[in-house]
């Protein structure tokens, strides 16, 4: 095989390494099957083209037909001639194909089900790499510019997978491009001529050896090796990087700890649609509670409203306190009627989420990790660790939303305006396009209402009492910023983002303090516990209220596939103040009953179930002992400070042993690299491209040496000359005392600076332990090139054809 058909080969190698950063975007390996015959198929065309010597131009047009073909033949619906030429129906089934494929992007989180339409996109994805690199590596000899698809195919997970793609992929996918310039670069340098080895010789001249590797393919191999090895390690030990390398690559969480302390910046709503429109549910929690009408579990607030939807201010904490010391009980009212719980939580399926789902508003938390909380938001969060396999417990206080008195105080609040208003920050809105329309119909809504109350309720009544054919559906388009909340409030269809998002943001231009809460319904009753699946996957509306605080709305229609449920303080005329909170009456009064009782007396599936045990007892959390942590620290500094000392001290005794010993140039050779190595801890370089005489006169000149030191360096010299390049062995005599003088001469010519640094930090040690371990790696390298040179002759001698007789 030709080397321009060994690097085609190599291409097609290097593009199916590369696509290992697609695996983390699907639950099962069923795309593989499809990028391995997407590949094999580009190769094998790629071959057989250039085989027949067909013009570089043409080969990727070529490619480029056979992609088609073979996407013809995979995704067609049965009308193609000779099941892989196209027709009308064929494009018509790939369209639809595309559009669907569309839909899923947008509909469902990482990762995915393989999909007919998923798995086409892929193919065409893969498909375009292979050609493209084939087309730079093979035909336009830029194998560098290779690069470009590869990085595509690892861009594109990236961006996608929340929790990042991990290490191994990474390592994977930057093989197969090592693996493509080692190929390019042997190509190129065998159009020089042939290459050889130190064991080629034959006869009278050199031939190359087909079972020994290639220097230069060693060397590149070399540093392929090291520098997938740096980018993979190197982030473990970064302080500020928590989430590369091992720990986990490109999580696409960003953490820090500048002057505001602890922050992130996270994006919850992403994965709320993907959980909702899971075909099979997945349990995310099981929580205990003796709440016996558990609310709504939190996990964060989006309380940026922009021209590009809901967006979350980024989190922010003191970088010393975390949760376990206890939060403030901010964003209730001191006459607001309230209630306390305690909860357990066991994730089951939460996956590696950054939030902690708590019902509002904790006091308490008590968790393993780095986890902190951002009262303006109610946000439990952690930049630096996740749920993964988590089991946590807290305390939580909540206005009592079926108190009487809640209701009146909500009814007694009154605006909160001017620029000392310290909810203003949630009243702004965006200068959009759409934004006067949607004014036009809040102040509608909300006419002759005039209480922040009376305007709250309004808007919820206008997605809830039933006169607007509002209806809950996950098959619409995603969005919630100012185009789509218009096209949303003209559609009346859409799911609890776009509820949420809509109330939300009509809430603040009815001059209301508004934001958006994600996290999820209380789930379905088990025996003992809440199952929290992703069905449950929520979003509702929270107001602030002049001394009340934040108040939940869930604007989302009742029925159908939505998990809301009704509030008592949204349907006013169903308790009056002598009414108690089990026995509401009035008009409402039926449904209002329904929905504080059915919690506590009958789950989903009409079993009873009144006797939930309580969780564990809460206990403060102790700060962990990290005294062992800290002593190991400690011991290991210091053995790392004293290790160059006592590594320069091991070294010069066994110089100085050499130096007694029977052998004279072996003694003369280490006196002479221990009066160098002296040198150099006292901060003098010497070439080591001068010979023993010159370096011996520039010493003597930059230690400041008297004039019989200087004479016994310059014998010393002398004498390690002779050591090299004479056959006579020089004389050893007096060696540990000319030594002994010099070092000592340097000493005293020596600043008490370079003195110190000598004894305690000496350079010779540390430009030693360098030298060893880079020869050791060396070494192991050597080994392995072995290895792989013994498998390949074994190979191709079994390959080989033997000669007759």
């Amino acid at each position: 095989m030709s080397s321009r058909l060994q690097l085609a080969a190599t291409c097609g190698v290097a593009t199916l390494l590369g696509t290992a950063p697609l695996a983390p975007l699907f639950d099962t390996w069923a795309w593989l099957g499809y990028a391995i015959l997407t590949v094999v198929t580009i190769t094998g065309t790629s071959l057989a083209v250039r085989r027949l010597s067909a013009p570089d131009g043409l080969v990727p047009l070529v490619n480029l037909g056979a992609l088609g073909l073979l996407i013809c033949a995979l995704f067609g619906n049965g009308s193609e001639i000779l099941g892989a030429v196209p027709t009308a129906g064929t494009f018509g089934a790939l369209r639809q194909l595309i559009n669907a494929a569309a839909s899923d992007v947008v509909q469902l989180a990482v990762p995915v089900p393989p999909h007919r339409g998923l798995l086409l996109l892929t193919v065409l994805g893969v498909g375009s790499a292979a050609i493209v690199i084939d087309a730079l590596t093979v035909s336009m000899r830029r194998a560098a510019l290779a690069g470009l698809p590869l990085l595509a195919m690892f861009a594109v997970p990236v961006a996608v997978a929340r929790d990042g793609i991990g290490w191994l992929p990474f390592a994977v996918g930057a093989t197969g491009y090592v693996v493509l310039l080692l190929a390019e670069g042997r190509d190129r340098v065998t159009r020089w001529g042939r290459p050889f080895t130190e064991h080629s010789t034959e006869g009278d001249g050199w031939r190359p050896d087909p079972f020994e590797p290639s220097p230069i393919t060693a060397v590149g191999r070399r540093i392929g090796v090291a520098a997938i090895g740096i980018a993979v390690v190197v982030p473990v030990v970064i302080p500020f990087v928590h989430t590369g390398g091992l720990a986990g690559l490109a999580s696409g969480q960003g953490v820090g700890s500048g002057p505001g302390g602890y922050s992130a910046a996270l994006n919850p709503i992403t994965a709320l649609r993907g959980q909702l429109t899971r075909l099979t549910p997945i349990e995310l929690l099981r929580v205990r509670t003796d709440d016996p009408q558990p609310f709504y579990l939190r996990v964060t607030t989006l309380d940026r409203f922009t021209g590009g939807g809901w967006k979350q201010t980024p989190l922010t904490s003191s970088p010393t306190r975390p949760v376990s010391g206890g939060l403030p009980v901010a964003g209730i009212g001191r006459a607001v009627p309230q209630v306390r719980f305690k909860t357990s939580v066991q994730v089951r399926g939460l996956g590696t989420s950054q939030y902690l789902p708590v019902y509002s508003t904790p006091t308490r938390v008590s968790v393993h990790g780095d986890w902190r909380y951002d009262p303006r938001s109610g946000t439990v969060f952690s930049g630096r660790t996740n749920t993964r396999d988590l089991q946590y417990s807290f305390q939580s206080v909540t206005p009592d939303r079926f108190s009487p008195r809640l209701t009146d105080l909500l009814k007694q609040a009154s605006d909160e305006m001017g620029s000392a208003d310290p909810q203003a920050a949630y009243r702004s809105t965006p200068d959009i396009a759409d934004g006067p329309e949607i004014k036009k119909r809040v102040e509608a809504i909300v006419a002759q209402r005039n209480t922040p109350y009376e305007r709250a309720l309004a808007l919820y009544n206008y997605f809830r009492d039933g006169k607007q054919p509002f209806r809950y559906t996950t098959s619409t388009a995603p969005g919630n910023g100012g185009g789509a909340l218009l096209e949303f409030l003209d559609s009346k269809a859409g799911y609890c983002e776009q509820y949420a998002s809509a109330m939300a943001a009509m809430a603040r231009y009815a001059e209301l303090p508004a934001r958006v809460a994600i996290g999820y319904t209380k789930g379905q009753r088990k025996k003992g516990y809440w199952s929290v699946t992703t069905s449950d996957a929520h979003a509702w509306v929270e107001i602030y209220f002049s001394n009340v605080g934040w108040i939940a709305w869930d604007p989302t229609p009742l029925g159908g596939a939505g998990r809301a449920t009704i509030l008592p303080y949204t349907a006013p005329s169903a308790a009056t103040d002598g009414d108690s909170p089990d026995h509401p009456s009035g008009a409402g009064a039926g449904e209002t009953n329904k929905t504080h009782q059915v919690g506590a007396h009958e789950d989903r599936e009409g079993r009873s179930d009144t006797a939930l045990p309580l969780p564990a007892p809460i206990t403060p959390a102790v700060p962990p002992d990290r005294t062992g942590q800290w002593a190991s620290a400690g011991l290991l500094g210091a053995l790392l400070c004293i290790a160059p000392a006592a590594l320069r001290v091991v070294g010069r005794r066994r110089r100085l042993r050499e130096v007694s010993g029977s052998d004279p140039r072996l003694a003369v050779n280490a006196a002479w690299d221990e009066v160098l190595a002296s040198a150099y801890d006292l901060g003098h370089v010497t070439d080591e491209a001068q010979t023993p005489r010159i370096t011996a006169e520039c010493l003597s000149r930059d230690t400041g040496l008297d004039d019989a030191s200087a004479a016994a360096l310059r014998r010393l010299a002398r004498a390690e000359e002779q050591a090299r390049y004479s056959t006579r062995p020089p004389s050893a005599d007096g060696l540990a005392g000319t030594v002994g003088q010099l070092r000592r001469a340097m000493r005293h010519g020596a600043t008490r600076r370079a003195g110190l640094r000598a004894r305690a930090l000496p350079p010779s040690a540390i430009r030693f332990a360098g030298q060893r371990s880079g020869k050791g790696i060396a070494d192991v390298l050597d080994q392995v090139d072995a290895a792989l040179t013994r498998g390949r002759r074994g190979v191709l001698r079994r390959l080989r054809p033997h000669p007759p007789g």
